[in-house]
């Protein structure tokens, strides 16, 4: 009667096995898994144990019992400091296995693993929380942890040193957020977690670590902002890039091919966070192995590389539960 009144389609059972559905989604995770265990790309200020380490942070925040002290209530007492909150959290340094999310090295400060233990929180845990303010001073703290250590940034006023560290921010987020979707994925499939590279394996990589610059205001003609695109975030387009730039000339040609074209004026939900070039590449390649791009919101039959059918009625359903959960009229 539902799929009657609101003229819904019928899914088209056809297409790919689930078994071949999960072989294309373990090879997606495998691209994430050598990435890990690739040297970072120019411009990165995570090295690869450090990688490895929001990888993992991010996997343990999902059933972080501090996290779970906070009302499920989205909507918060106007005004209220989200980032305060998080920072004040006691959170745990190890995983499951009682070993250190962050290895010791002389490039890993006490200051920055806790930095980056409260961002991965926050973001997993409280993204629908996360506001202008956080966002504001999570980039004043990048500034004063990754780029100037000794000096006590208050504000960026500076227009570059705001890029820098937003470019700084897209890096964690990509690691992160990848390394959540294929955790959150089988564990809703109720099998066992794809494991990342062990921590030897990253070491032997971790110490040809060489810090490279890559000048994202070279790179691009021009940097964008505006609020009906991205609320608070920088983000540019294809035609802003400068291809006769020194960055645009030694990029990869496929990293350089996929900026182009996820990049052109149509504004897709990832427009802000490809400021990390590389990274942001392996994330939205592990990201549409998954989901359904724009071009296909409107027709939730099966693809060629999907399996199964998803009606608008199931997807109305999760969105509703999602919704109440948060206890959101959204």
């Amino acid at each position: 009667m539902v799929e009657k009144i609101f003229k819904y389609k019928k899914p088209n059972l056809q297409g790919i096995t689930v078994e071949e559905r999960k072989t294309n989604i373990l090879r997606a995770f495998d691209k994430f898994y050598k990435h890990i265990l690739t040297p970072r790309p120019p411009g990165s200020v995570l090295n690869n144990l450090q990688c490895l380490g929001v990888a993992k942070c991010a996997q343990e925040a999902v059933f972080c019992k501090s996290c779970d002290t906070l009302p499920s209530s989205v909507c918060w007492r106007p005004g209220t400091d989200f980032y305060a909150w998080i920072s004040k959290r006691e959170l745990s340094k190890i995983d499951a296995d009682g070993k250190p999310l962050f290895l010791p090295s002389s490039d890993t400060s006490d200051e920055k693993v806790e930095f980056l233990i409260h961002t991965i929180h926050a973001i997993v845990r409280h993204q629908h929380r996360l506001d202008k303010n956080w966002y504001k001073k999570t980039l004043t703290s990048i500034a004063s942890i990754f780029l100037c250590p000794n000096e006590n940034v208050k504000d960026l006023d500076d227009e570059g040193i705001q890029i820098r560290c937003h470019q700084i921010f897209c890096e964690i987020v990509t690691i992160l957020a990848t390394s959540s979707l294929f955790h959150t994925l089988f564990l809703a499939f109720g099998e066992s977690i794809p494991k990342l590279p062990d921590e030897e394996a990253v070491q032997k990589v971790s110490y040809t670590f060489n810090q490279k610059e890559f000048n994202i205001l070279s790179f691009l003609h021009k940097v964008r902002r505006d609020p009906t695109v991205s609320d608070w975030s920088p983000f540019f387009i294809s035609k802003d890039i400068n291809l006769k730039s020194k960055e645009c000339k030694e990029m990869n040609k496929s990293d350089l091919d996929f900026l182009i074209k996820e990049c052109r004026a149509k504004f897709p939900p990832r427009v802000a966070i490809h400021f990390a070039p590389v990274d942001s590449k392996i994330m939205s390649e592990c990201v549409d192995s998954i989901h359904m791009g724009p071009d296909r919101m409107n027709n939730l039959g099966t693809f060629s590389d999907k399996c199964g059918g998803f009606t608008r009625f199931q997807m109305e359903t999760i969105t509703s539960a999602y919704t109440s959960a948060l206890d959101c009229a959204y």
